[in-house]
């Protein structure tokens, strides 16, 4: 439950970054049933018989198409599909398509600052990200204009 970094050197692979924490590239298999908190919890315990049934939860659940498909910062999005429209980078038929795809996928994908159930963090990203755009115009511009 952990991220290391390493790079190859002349007395082999050296550690050069460790995140004790838990990544966000957790998120989705989490989300679509694989408890992985859960199951290093019960493996540090050596609760091996857990571990298996959690996990065959897991299978059964990706078998079964259960939970998020994709994840997405919808925020993020939102903004590089209207500002590549509002600049021409964006023509009216695909603006169209990536409005609809983020409609339809919804229930679908996770996003790390939306809730269904608590709208204000999504909210807040919202405006912290338009305030991003205001006040670093270049930054908002080569990272979701420029191809």
């Amino acid at each position: 439950m952990c991220e290391a970094e390493f790079i190859e050197g002349d007395q082999g692979f050296q550690l050069i970054d460790f995140n004790p924490r838990p990544f966000q590239g957790m998120d989705l298999p989490i989300a679509r049933g694989l408890r992985l908190p859960l199951i290093w919890y019960h493996a540090a315990l050596g609760q091996m018989e857990t571990v298996e049934r959690l996990q065959g939860e897991a299978r059964a659940s990706a078998e079964e198409d259960r939970g998020p498909s994709s994840w997405c910062l919808r925020n993020g999005l939102r903004s590089m599909i209207l500002a590549r429209r509002l600049v021409g980078r964006l023509d009216r038929k695909e603006h169209r398509q990536w409005r609809a795809w983020t409609a339809s996928e919804r229930k679908k994908t996770i996003d790390a600052a939306e809730a269904a159930d608590d709208p204000w963090p999504g909210r807040i990203d919202g405006l912290v990200h338009a305030w991003s755009a205001v006040r670093r115009p270049r930054y908002f511009a080569g990272t979701f204009i420029k191809d």
